[in-house]
This record gives C-alpha cells, sequence and structure tokens, in this order.
C-alpha cells in the first residue's frame, strides 16, 4: 500500500514486526503469527532484492517462522505453502551468488509435495510446485546434470494449475519459462518435428 502510495514500505514492515513481537510475546504458540510474520519477512525480503540488497536473511527468517508455525501445528498447509515459496527464493538467491540450491530447492519441492499429499491440490500448490521444479531445472543444467525430469514434471503441474484456475496468466508464465528450459536443454532439435 505504501509503495503505490509513492511512500517508502520500510517503516510500515518496522510497524508491522512490532506488532507481530508484541502478539507472539502474548500468545507465543499461535501458529498464525508465526506465519504472518514469515510472510511479511519474505516480503521484505523481496523488496530488497528488487533494491538489489541482500534478501537472504529476511529468506532465512521467514523460513524460520514457517517452520515454527509448522513445529506448533504440523497440518498447516499455508506454512508447508509459504515456507516452500520462502525457500525456492533463497535457492534463487543463493544460485545468482554462485551456490548450489539445489538443496534448498530439494525441501521446497518436500513441502510443496507435502501440500499435495495432505490433499490440497490447489491451483496454487501446483504451480508454485512447477515453480521449485524449473528452479530446480535450472540448477541441474547448470551443474551439467539431467532436468528433463524436471521440467516435464512441471509442464505437469502448470497444465494441472490451468485447469484448475480462471486466471491462468501466472501458469502459463510459469509454463512458458518450463517450455523455453526444455528447448535449450533439448537444443536445435527441440523445434524439429512431425509439425515443421
Amino acid at each position: 500500500v505504501d509503495a503505490a502510495a509513492g511512500r517508502d514500505p520500510l517503516p510500515a514492515f518496522s510497524a508491522a514486526f512490532d506488532a507481530y513481537a508484541a502478539a507472539l510475546a502474548l500468545t507465543p504458540r499461535d501458529p498464525n503469527l508465526h506465519t504472518g510474520r514469515g510472510i511479511a519477512r519474505h516480503r521484505l525480503g523481496i523488496l530488497l532484492a528488487a533494491r538489489s540488497a541482500d534478501p537472504a536473511p529476511h529468506y532465512r527468517a521467514s523460513i524460520a517462522d514457517h517452520g515454527e508455525a509448522l513445529r506448533l501445528d504440523p497440518g498447516y498447509v499455508n506454512a508447508w505453502n509459504n515456507r516452500a515459496t520462502a525457500l525456492r527464493n533463497l535457492a534463487d538467491h543463493e544460485a545468482a551468488q554462485g551456490r548450489d540450491p539445489r538443496p534448498l530447492l530439494a525441501q521446497a519441492l518436500a513441502d510443496i509435495d507435502e501440500v499435495v499429499r495432505r490433499r490440497v491440490d490447489t491451483a496454487d500448490a501446483r504451480c508454485n510446485r512447477g515453480d521449485v521444479r524449473v528452479s530446480l531445472a535450472r540448477a541441474r543444467m547448470a551443474a551439467q546434470e539431467d532436468a528433463g525430469a524436471d521440467l516435464r514434471a512441471a509442464l505437469e503441474d502448470y497444465a494441472a494449475a490451468a485447469d484448475a484456475t480462471h486466471d491462468p496468466y501466472g501458469v502459463h508464465s510459469g509454463s512458458a519459462q518450463a517450455h523455453l528450459l526444455l528447448a535449450d536443454l533439448l537444443g536445435p532439435r527441440a523445434g524439429e518435428g512431425p509439425c515443421r
């Protein structure tokens, strides 16, 4: 809201963190508060990354908050999904710094699989899993490993998400990324086939 109005949103984050600290002091076992603070920390990380500042401490704090929410309530599906998103963003940041993102992406994929396992197979979860698989495919390609299975699985997730949503823009964007990476993986023969 502050950014849309032309104001710096950093003071709003500071106020939100103060409010979460006060609320958590009163009810430290409320998983909703931990996840809410985790979401705010993740969003701050995204803002800082856009400003070319280091988002990693905020992504890590977000992951820890969602982890605490899951310790308190292992069935809290939003915490699984939000932690996966923060893990993927941290992994993408680590990859940009030249570090291996695959362990973080493996954890993100496990978290999203938990969401789907709990039968909360929403378009959001499928799209998020597709995004994680595209990031994992990029990491495998950078390490000279086969990424084909990850890309095919990502395309399946995006297709399932598109079938379940009325707003497929993000789904198609992710699917396009997976198709481009698959074309890179297959090389110059990717465009050849019976339709040409």
